[in-house]
């Protein structure tokens, strides 16, 4: 059984070659760990603001990979991590990759009281009763953190991409 492990601080052009050995040694029960690994690395890429690694995931990785890319553009963990090492240009780059079931689920108020408090510089972030029925979404994530961290540049980092994604949803529906 082969083990191949991901160094997190290893460059781009080193992870390159190491997905592609994975994709073509790695089977079965071994990808579970190397999945692991390999989502702690985009996480922690994401903390950093290492954009080039960010992008690699989202982008770069082997065809044989194209699920885990997927999975990273989607996951509110690695757009928390991000938060939390105030990188909103990683923020707003993962959020905008992320279809609208995603980024603000299927609360529509939520998403406009998220909206509202990213808008208004002057009213001070405020928790919000989210309604666990319509799911987790990114904009829920990034809501909890800044109000955590009292940062509101993370609502200024998704204003738009929210604005645009309910516009996307009330056209949907006609509203």
């Amino acid at each position: 059984m082969t083990s191949l492990l991901i160094d997190q601080s290893a460059p781009v052009h080193a992870l390159k070659r190491m997905f592609e050995d994975a994709a073509t040694n790695l089977r079965g029960a071994e990808l579970g760990p190397f999945q692991r690994r390999a989502k702690q690395t985009f996480c922690q890429a994401c903390f950093d603001g290492d954009v080039d690694k960010v992008l690699f995931f989202l982008d770069g990785l082997p065809e044989f990979f194209t699920w885990l890319s997927k999975e990273c553009a989607n996951d509110s963990n690695a757009v928390s991590w991000a938060c939390y090492g105030k990188q909103t240009e990683i923020v707003r780059l993962i959020s905008e990759r992320q279809d609208p079931e995603t980024f603000i689920g299927f609360d529509f108020d939520v998403a406009l009281e998220v909206l509202d408090q990213a808008r208004d510089d002057e009213a001070p972030l405020k928790p919000i009763d989210y309604d666990q029925w319509h799911g987790r979404s990114t904009a829920e994530a990034i809501h909890k953190v800044a109000i955590r961290e009292n940062d509101k540049s993370l609502l200024h980092a998704i204003a738009d991409i929210l604005e645009k994604n309910l516009d996307k949803f009330f056209e949907q529906i006609g509203v």
